[in-house]
């Protein structure tokens, strides 16, 4: 709910796409590189069902429906690729959002006024510090008053 009130997703989506991207810079290196051959170990590591970083970046590459890019090992152009997987995360992770605040008994007053994963107006309004916490815990059913 948190999340919801600030209108933020988790900051799990900006280290996905960067170690997607940094992925994609390994793959574009000419095979003298270090990185390029280090990567390539760990592929073949990985193909031997040991668990490395690249068996991380197969699972999030699969995760999120980018299984076709680990399995031809191209990306393409790689800022319409890392804004297709960034775009998609991004999606995803709304719509779990969407799904846990209409799914979860807690949320079950705040899912009746926040439909959308928008910063609150109130936030941004010039009041008393307390009165935002307030108004804040009251929408989030985190207050102490006994219902």
């Amino acid at each position: 709910m948190v999340l919801g009130e600030c209108g933020r997703l988790p900051l799990s989506i900006v280290y996905h796409t960067k170690c997607i991207k940094y992925w994609c810079k390994i793959l574009q290196m000419p095979k003298s590189r270090y990185p390029q051959n280090c990567y390539n170990l760990l592929k073949s590591l990985d193909d031997l069902v040991r668990q490395t970083w690249a068996s991380h970046v197969k699972e999030l590459l699969f995760k999120f429906g980018f299984g076709f890019v680990w399995v031809s090992q191209d990306i393409g152009d790689i800022n319409l690729s890392i804004l297709q997987f960034k775009q998609r995360v991004h999606d995803i992770m709304t719509q779990n959002w969407c799904a846990y605040i209409n799914n979860a008994s807690r949320c079950s007053t705040y899912v009746n006024f926040k439909t959308f994963l928008n910063p609150e107006k109130y936030l941004s309004i010039a009041i008393p510090f307390n009165l935002r916490k307030s108004f804040a815990c009251l929408r989030c059913s985190s207050h102490k008053i006994n219902i």
